[in-house]
């Protein structure tokens, strides 16, 4: 039998399930993780433990339901949405996860707001306005306060990116997930020229978007 493996990296926890080709569900996994909260608005992760947490959840629920990891022709995930992670070249991140719960772009956030105000930003982007949870904030706000950072990162990825090049080498991101990001043209269905001209953050440095359901290469182990 054939398997379809799903995971659901949330924002203290990663869920593993095992589907048949029928959709049927046929072995679940779970494990928790603490958020790094060392201040008012702040809260990060390490990257690894995310991808750490998937590796175990793997092992745990093919052994658990007498499978072998080669019966799995299939990985999807569906993840916590606006969690960012600057990766180098290879893909090692940077420094850690900023969650999408961190509010520490507040300042930032009040300066787009400025140039885009919730009328524009919302006819755009479709969510009603930039907060300091958003990340075209947090990308500004690493452009600015970390500018070290800023200067080497190849791509900023939120963490359904950051999962999917650990498993296949590559730096993709989906259309439904870059609709909460602030720097999505929705109407368009492209990167915001005005916004990212604005910010001054380079398109370059952001994934390549696929459609929801497109097929990436075999995974790779890493």
């Amino acid at each position: 039998m054939r398997y379809i493996l799903v995971f659901d990296i949330g924002t203290t926890a990663v869920k593993a399930c095992l589907f048949n080709r029928q959709l049927k569900l046929f072995g679940f996994s779970s494990e928790e993780y603490q958020l790094l909260t060392p201040a008012a608005g702040i809260v990060e992760l390490d990257p690894e433990t995310y991808w750490k947490a998937v590796k175990t959840q793997t092992e745990l629920v093919c052994k658990k339901n007498g499978i072998s990891p080669g019966d799995i022709e299939a990985i999807t995930a569906t993840t916590q949405g606006e969690t960012i992670i600057p990766v180098d070249e290879k893909g090692k991140a940077l420094r850690n996860a900023i969650v999408w719960l961190d509010n520490r772009a507040s300042e930032q956030a009040k300066r787009i707001s400025g140039r885009f105000p919730p009328e524009i930003f919302y006819s755009r982007t479709g969510i009603p306005d930039c907060n300091g949870y958003c990340p075209v904030a947090k990308l500004l706000w690493i452009k600015e306060k970390e500018p070290e950072i800023y200067k080497k990162t190849f791509k900023f990825l939120l963490l359904e990116d950051y999962i999917l090049s650990r498993f296949c080498g590559d730096f993709v991101t989906e259309k439904a997930l870059l609709c909460t990001t602030g720097y999505f043209d929705i109407i368009n269905d492209e990167y915001w020229k005005e916004m990212l001209d604005f910010t001054g953050i380079e398109v370059g440095k952001l994934p390549r978007p696929m459609e929801c359901g497109a097929v990436l290469d075999s995974p790779v182990s890493s």
